[in-house]
């Protein structure tokens, strides 16, 4: 099976259950775990950084063990497996 979870399926889950969480009345930051084996959590790391690279001359500096996106009312943290 391929791996398909990339920057823009995160984000468009990240703001699709946030929306939800308000619209039901959920007033506190919910948090959403993603565990990820080494190889697609490195990718996702690159592809973040790729997305959000400020400068040619920003480098890309491996994310240790999580990643954390916030949202309005939803923070996903994706942990790399061993």
């Amino acid at each position: 099976m391929d791996f398909t979870l990339n920057t823009n399926t995160l984000f468009e889950i990240g703001a699709n259950v946030s929306k939800n969480l308000i619209s039901h009345g959920v007033t506190t930051t919910s948090v959403m775990t993603i565990p990820l084996g080494k190889e697609e959590f490195e990718k996702l790391d690159e592809d973040l950084f790729l997305r959000n690279k400020k400068s040619d001359d920003e480098e890309f500096k491996p994310s240790e063990g999580s990643i954390e996106l916030f949202f309005e009312q939803l923070v996903i943290k994706i942990e790399k497996n061993a």
